[in-house]
């Protein structure tokens, strides 16, 4: 609604919807003589990941070589950000390109810039277009909405799962039928493949030994997964968590082939340390605001459990190092794919 009556106000004042291909930013541009103005609406409600500095720089820089090849001797270009949590936007002024920000809670623009005299004229048809839409009512409802998304609710999810099954394994069935249990659903290195029980790599995950065993990779999980799964999305987040834990499985079928006993393999730890690889990735990759667990402390975790590991037999090294790398690898080509380009 806001961005309809944005449209309908700038086009009043000669500026045109331009149709690019591949975004969901909304262009609209004015020619005079060999000069030319774009505005460039970015809606940090409806799509927050738009907003990055990189990518805005890039169409700036587009912008600037596309329409001086076609013989413009001037161009500009504004981004209007609409947002209600506008002082998130204050780095954006170490970014070269123009922008204002629309706090769409206040209904005023703001600047963080001196430099934006050039689009000064619109700076009361623009308020005027969002004072008009916005209901206090929406915009609570929209904000109260978008909170709740933010919540990591597949993490706790997961948690939940894991300890009912726990639950189920260690107080309701007796000790034979814990047993026909395990044999029935874990990780089994001679059975896995050879019985083709592929099915045995995904429940195995949702397994575990002991109330310690149960405990340790469910408060790791949690206190990582709060906070990558807002910045990672929920469904890609659970597709992580899911892939790492497969992969770590068949890692630790490989590995305990070769051995001369067979292994009966259950843990959630593999997926975990497939987040705490695309943890530390998205850390590396500057994807958080702000660290909530350093990037060292959460390395020196990895690798005091990965030491662990090596100096006890009962621990499923392989498919700790296989989820580890299996995540950081899937966060790494999330991050380089997630970078739209114009």
């Amino acid at each position: 609604m806001i961005v309809k009556n944005l449209i309908h106000a700038l086009g009043e004042q000669d500026y045109k919807i331009a149709k690019i291909e591949g975004g969901d930013y909304t262009f609209l541009c004015k020619t005079n003589g060999e000069e030319i103005s774009t505005v460039v609406i970015i809606d940090d409600i409806k799509y927050p990941k738009l907003a990055d500095t990189e990518q805005c720089e890039a169409i700036n820089k587009s912008f600037e070589s596309t329409f001086l090849l076609r013989g413009y001797k001037k161009v500009e270009t504004l981004f209007l950000i609409l947002t209600d949590k506008p002082y998130g936007f204050k780095n954006f002024s170490d970014g070269k390109f123009l922008f204002w920000v629309a706090d769409l809670y206040s209904e005023r623009l703001l600047s963080f810039m001196d430099n934006d005299d050039a689009f000064d004229h619109l700076r009361n048809i623009i308020e005027e277009s969002l004072s008009k839409p916005v209901k206090k009512s929406f915009t609570i409802k929209n904000r109260t909405l978008r909170n709740l998304l933010s919540q990591p609710f597949i993490t706790v999810g997961l948690i939940i799962i894991n300890i009912l099954l726990f639950i189920y394994k260690d107080m309701i069935l007796d000790i034979f039928e814990q047993q026909i249990f395990l044999l029935k659903y874990a990780n089994i290195s001679i059975v896995t493949f050879e019985a083709k029980q592929y099915y045995r790599l995904f429940t195995c995950t949702f397994l575990h030994d002991d109330f310690s065993h149960l405990a340790g990779n469910m408060m790791s999980l949690f206190f990582v997964g709060y906070y990558l799964e807002p910045v990672m999305g929920h469904i890609k987040y659970t597709l992580l968590y899911l892939a790492s834990g497969i992969f770590a499985s068949v890692c630790s079928v490989v590995y305990f082939s070769s051995a001369s006993t067979p292994a009966l393999c259950i843990g959630a730890s593999g997926a975990v340390f497939g987040v705490l690889g695309a943890y530390v990735t998205f850390a590396l990759l500057d994807k958080f605001e702000r660290y909530e667990i350093s990037i060292s402390r959460t390395l020196i975790m990895i690798g005091l459990a990965l030491f662990g590991g090596m100096q006890s037999t009962n621990i499923d090294n392989a498919a700790h190092l296989g989820g580890v790398i299996f995540g950081s690898i899937l966060a790494y080509i999330y991050c380089i794919s997630s970078k739209n380009k114009i």
